[in-house]
């Protein structure tokens, strides 16, 4: 991860359930603190609204974040802190990213990360549409989700 984000790219974890995928990329985030020239950066990460508690759990574990969750009644806070800078990573679900697309679609992240991500397969999709609309330059998708290759294997 941490070398396709310092090449300006994005990239794919995808491995079985319960393997770190949560962690790990906390330990990506955590590396890769400061390494912009602004020293302001911002990262989104999206969850399913069923893992929501579990990665609030996990970064305030094993994360020194100015952490802001962006969901139900933490929301409002959230978006404050987003634009005032107050916060370094926003944590938020695919149903609030399709709500709230002005303005977290517009925000300048440093870098996105998209746990369970095949929910994005369908291009269609509204949560998909919402997701493309967020700009920035590195987009890490996280899967647990078996891939074609592993399953026509058997």
């Amino acid at each position: 991860m941490w070398r396709q984000y310092a090449r300006g790219r994005g990239g794919i974890l995808g491995d079985e359930m319960g393997l770190g995928k949560t962690v790990q990329t906390i330990a990506f985030l955590g590396a890769g603190r400061g390494i912009s020239e602004r020293g302001d950066e911002q990262v989104l990460v999206v969850v399913p609204m069923s893992t929501l508690g579990n990665w609030k759990r996990e970064f305030r574990t094993w994360g020194c974040f100015r952490l802001a969750v962006c969901h139900g009644a933490e929301k409002e806070a959230a978006l404050r802190a987003l634009a005032s800078r107050e916060c370094e990573v926003v944590l938020t679900t695919y149903e609030t990213v399709v709500n709230c697309q002005r303005d977290l679609a517009g925000h300048p992240w440093e870098a996105t990360v998209w746990d369970e991500a095949h929910k994005l397969k369908n291009p269609k999709a509204k949560v998909t549409e919402s997701a493309q609309r967020v700009a920035c330059p590195s987009r890490f998708a996280l899967t647990g989700a078996r891939l074609a290759a592993e399953t026509s294997r058997g």
